[in-house]
C-alpha cells in the first residue's frame, strides 16, 4: 500500500515536472519567435531605409540611384570613355607616378555579372597602367562575410593568370587591388578609411615585397571634413543627393566630369530601371539569408528545448530507480524506453 502511494506521489510530481517543462517549453518558443520577428523587422526596416524600397514600392515609382550602386559606379569608372576620371581616381588612391598614370588600359571583365541572368555577381573595374600593372576596383554593395579571402583570392588569380607552366616568374607584374565599402566594416577592429595591405615580416617590420598589394578604403570611417582627393572622391561616392555631389564637384575637376556622367546616366530611365533591379535583387538576396538566420534560430532554440526535456526526464529516472521503482513504472512516468531506462542501471 505504502509502495503504491509512494508511486502514485512520484507520478504526481513527475507529472507536475512534466507539465511545467512544457509551459516553460511553450513560453521560450513564443519569446524566441517574438524576438526573431523582431529581428527581421528591424533587418527589413534597416535594409528598406538604406535602399528607400518602402517608398519606391509604394509610389510604383523607381527609386534614387546613387553613385554606390555598382553598376553605375562601373559606368562612370569603367567606360574607356572616362579615362581622366579613372586616372585622377588612381592617382588620389595609389602612390603611382603621373608617367605610369599616364597610359590606362581598362579589361573589360566579361564574366562578373554581364549576363542578364546573373543579378547579383561581383562587377567590378580592372585596368592597367603603363609599367603593367594590374589594377582592379570594386565597390561593397552588401556585406560579405569571405570578403577578406575572396580579395586574397582574387590577387592571387591575377598572378596566375600571368604566365603558363615553364614561363619565367620575372614576369610577373605587380597587382593592384582597391575595395570600397560604404557601409560595412571590412577591416575589424579599424577606425580609419584607408588601408594598405602588403607582403610584411610582423616581428622586424621588413617588406618581404611589394608585388602585391590590397588597398581597404571604408566611407564610413571617412573625417566630416574632405581634405584630399581620396576622402572627395569616397565622399562622392556615398553621397545620397545631387547638392552633395556638386559640392564635392566644387573642389575637384575630375569629380566634376563624374557628376556630368552620372546626370546622363540617371537621366536615362532604362538604364535606371536596370540599376534599380540590380539593386532589389541584392536586396532581396540579404533578406533571404536573413530569414534564414532567424529560422536557424528558432530550430535551434526547439533542439535545445528537446534536450533539455530528455536530460530531465532521465534525472528523474535515475532518482525512481534509487527509490526502488521498476522500469515499467518508471517508463509510464517518464515516457523512456525500458532499454533506456536498464541502461541507466549499469
Amino acid at each position: 500500500m505504502k509502495n503504491t502511494e509512494d508511486l502514485k506521489g512520484v507520478r504526481d510530481k513527475n507529472a507536475e515536472d512534466l507539465e511545467n517543462i512544457k509551459e516553460e517549453k511553450i513560453e521560450d518558443l513564443k519569446g524566441v519567435e517574438d524576438k526573431n520577428m523582431r529581428d527581421l523587422k528591424g533587418i527589413r526596416g534597416e535594409n528598406t531605409e538604406d535602399l528607400e524600397i518602402a517608398e519606391a514600392l509604394k509610389s510604383g515609382k523607381i527609386g534614387d540611384v546613387f553613385p554606390r550602386n555598382d553598376l553605375v559606379f562601373k559606368r562612370i569608372l569603367g567606360d574607356k570613355r572616362n579615362g581622366n576620371i579613372l586616372r585622377d581616381f588612381l592617382k588620389n588612391s595609389l602612390n603611382l607616378d603621373d608617367d605610369d598614370l599616364s597610359k590606362i588600359e581598362i579589361i573589360e571583365s566579361s564574366s562578373r555579372a554581364n549576363k542578364s541572368h546573373d543579378k547579383i555577381g561581383i562587377l567590378d573595374v580592372k585596368c592597367t597602367t603603363k609599367t603593367g600593372k594590374i589594377i582592379g576596383i570594386e565597390i561593397q554593395v552588401a556585406n560579405d562575410p569571405s570578403m577578406k579571402e575572396r580579395l586574397v583570392y582574387r590577387n592571387a588569380r591575377c598572378f596566375a593568370d600571368q604566365i603558363y607552366s615553364g614561363e619565367s616568374y620575372f614576369k610577373l607584374k605587380k597587382v593592384i587591388t582597391i575595395a570600397i565599402s560604404i557601409e560595412h566594416i571590412i577591416v575589424t577592429g579599424g577606425k580609419d578609411y584607408k588601408y594598405c595591405f602588403d607582403f610584411y615580416d610582423k616581428i622586424r617590420n621588413i617588406c618581404f615585397t611589394d608585388i602585391s598589394e590590397i588597398h581597404i578604403f571604408e566611407a564610413r570611417n571617412l573625417p566630416k571634413e574632405y581634405e584630399n582627393g581620396l576622402t572627395q572622391w569616397l565622399g562622392f561616392l556615398k553621397s545620397e543627393s545631387l547638392e552633395e555631389m556638386e559640392m564635392i564637384a566644387s573642389k575637384n575637376s575630375a569629380i566634376k566630369e563624374a557628376v556630368c556622367v552620372y546626370k546622363e546616366l540617371t537621366a536615362d530611365e532604362a538604364f535606371r530601371i536596370e540599376a534599380w533591379d540590380r539593386q532589389m535583387a541584392i536586396w532581396d538576396r540579404k533578406s533571404q539569408i536573413n530569414n534564414a538566420k532567424a529560422e536557424g534560430i528558432v530550430e535551434g532554440e526547439q533542439i535545445g528545448i528537446k534536450k533539455g526535456e530528455k536530460k530531465r526526464d532521465i534525472e528523474v529516472a535515475r532518482n525512481s530507480l534509487k527509490e526502488g521503482f521498476t522500469p515499467e513504472q518508471i517508463s509510464k512516468i517518464t515516457g523512456l524506453t525500458i532499454d533506456q531506462i536498464k541502461s541507466l542501471m549499469q
